[in-house]
């Protein structure tokens, strides 16, 4: 279904408070944008919140994504539910002065875009101590939702299949808890991680062939990727391989279904001076073939494109697919979007192969935060948060949407 947003830069949400985007995603039916942030002042009093623009651009109130508002909440992420306008959201909440849960809860979306919460929030992280940082993806193949977190106590990556049960309107264990097998990076598990803010750290989820895909970083050269599956209420892991390169920075990942190949985008840091200042970083992408459930070989990023065309200081990229159908092909394009310290928000369209099929675009905004990207069949939208716009200031940290039109050569036929 095709989008009517309209073409620009404005304001979604801008309040007394600081706002700040953690997810977005489009449904998947009528293409309904839903986003998911967070306001406040300080991390005592942080809530999370969603807001909806319908496909013909009406922007209805926010809404709590909790109903505990009395705990303080943070690190949403959003995942849209195949052939309906349904969502679900996970977020952690401080539900005592030294424990920090994950949360979930299912979301309903009508047509014209009045909201349903199909429940009351739920715990699903049973361990003691800290979790933060949850993940969410839906596998369409199952029907299962996939999530992680950290847990800070037990030093490790932790990860469940739910299911929704919609007669009940709860969710319900599909697996055991487990843990990642393996080793990652000692900083996840420092007291203050934030994956949002951070500029090297993430791990990220991806479905490829009816399988869950992580991505997280292994040390600061290497990204591991691990295929997940359940079956009999236990997840089975494969560690597909390692991606190696020096001193990478934040990454992102995504699917190419048609061509069978696992996509990471990242930054790297260029300094030449004897005191490594930071003159410049660009955004390269790379390209990983998947074989499912086999072990390959460490890949080292000799291969890799770069992406941006003008180069600014750059972090934070975000990668997202869509399908595009002409008379002649179909075939998988992504938007790719990233922030620079210097002139806001780029981002641009490409191919399969990375290949840019339109000019580069920029949205000129002050202190910028980590972009989202959000894309219909006929239109291309960069959430951020931001400071300013343009000669514009905002009241403290507002949450922007650009929009514009796909190029003749993304546009479905």
């Amino acid at each position: 279904m095709k989008s009517h947003f309209v073409n620009g830069c404005y304001r979604l949400v801008d309040t007394i408070n600081e706002d700040t985007l953690y997810s977005s995603i489009n449904t998947d039916k009528s293409n309904h944008l839903v986003i998911g942030y967070i306001s406040g002042n300080d991390s005592t009093d942080f809530t999370a919140f969603g807001k909806i623009v319908t496909n013909t651009g009406i922007m209805p109130q926010p809404f709590r994504l909790s109903n505990n508002s009395e705990n303080a909440q943070s690190n949403v992420c959003l995942t849209r539910i195949s052939a309906t306008d349904s969502f679900v959201a996970v977020w952690d909440e401080q539900t005592d002065e030294n424990e920090k849960n994950i949360f979930i809860r299912y979301f309903s979306l009508s047509a014209n875009g009045t909201l349903q919460a199909q429940q009351a929030a739920q715990k699903i992280s049973n361990s003691a101590g800290v979790n933060v940082a949850p993940r969410i993806i839906y596998n369409h193949a199952n029907g299962l939702f996939f999530v992680t977190w950290f847990s800070m106590l037990n030093k490790s990556i932790q990860m469940q299949y739910l299911s929704f049960d919609e007669a009940a309107n709860t969710f319900k264990d599909t697996s055991y808890i487990s843990e990642l097998e393996d080793t990652v990076d000692a900083e996840f598990f420092a007291d203050d991680l934030n994956l949002h803010t951070s500029t090297r750290l993430n791990l990220c989820l991806t479905q490829a062939e009816g399988n869950d895909i992580i991505s997280v970083n292994i040390d600061d050269h290497s990204v591991g990727f691990y295929e997940c599956t359940c079956s009999n209420s236990k997840i089975t892991q494969t560690k597909l391989l390692e991606y190696q390169t020096t001193d990478i920075k934040k990454f992102t990942t995504a699917y190419d279904s048609f061509n069978k190949k696992l996509k990471i985008v990242y930054t790297l840091e260029y300094a030449v001076d004897e005191e490594a200042t930071v003159l410049y970083s660009d955004v390269y992408g790379d390209s990983i073939s998947y074989f499912p459930g086999k072990k390959m070989m460490a890949k080292v990023g000799a291969e890799r494109l770069e992406l941006n065309l003008a180069n600014h200081k750059t972090s934070f990229p975000v990668i997202e697919s869509f399908t595009c159908t002409t008379a002649d092909i179909s075939d998988i394009r992504f938007i790719i979007a990233w922030k620079t310290d210097d002139n806001g928000v780029s981002f641009n369209e490409f191919s399969s192969d990375f290949i840019p099929l339109t000019v580069e675009s920029n949205v000129s905004s002050a202190s910028v935060s980590a972009p989202s990207v959000t894309v219909t069949n006929n239109q291309k939208g960069v959430i951020f948060s931001a400071a300013g716009i343009g000669s514009s200031a905002l009241y403290k940290s507002a949450i922007l949407m650009a929009v514009e039109t796909l190029s003749a050569n993304s546009l479905s036929q």
